[in-house]
């Protein structure tokens, strides 16, 4: 009866398919076409990369300065007008105190000459 028994199967079992590992092929070159190849860059190229590369670099950083320029510019614009703001609803504040304090002032000089 031990016989007649059968372990149990581990692992992947394909019942009519393909291994999944199987089923999934690289068709790009291979390392070895990419190392073979004759597109591969000279030092020639390699050096001229680079200097397009610097060239790249400090144009970025011209760019970059001058975009720094302009929005130190607009801040300062922008700060600017903050400020007029500021002042004319001081200004504002100020003339609506004093005439706050002339009108209580005349209205107490009215009502002590009307009492009189």
């Amino acid at each position: 009866d031990y016989e007649t028994f059968m372990p149990k199967q581990r692992g992947f079992r394909p019942q009519g398919l393909i291994a999944p590992i199987q089923r999934v092929k690289y068709t790009g070159p291979t390392i070895k076409d990419k190392f073979n190849r004759e597109s591969r860059p000279t030092w020639d190229d390699l050096k001229d990369r680079i200097k397009n590369q610097e060239g790249n670099k400090m144009l970025e950083e011209y760019e970059n300065a001058k975009y720094v320029e302009e929005l130190n510019k607009n801040r300062a614009e922008k700060i600017k007008e903050q400020e007029k703001r500021y002042i004319k609803k001081l200004k504002k504040e100020y003339k609506h105190k004093r005439r706050n304090k002339t009108d209580s002032r005349s209205s107490s000089e009215d009502s002590a000459t009307s009492s009189d």
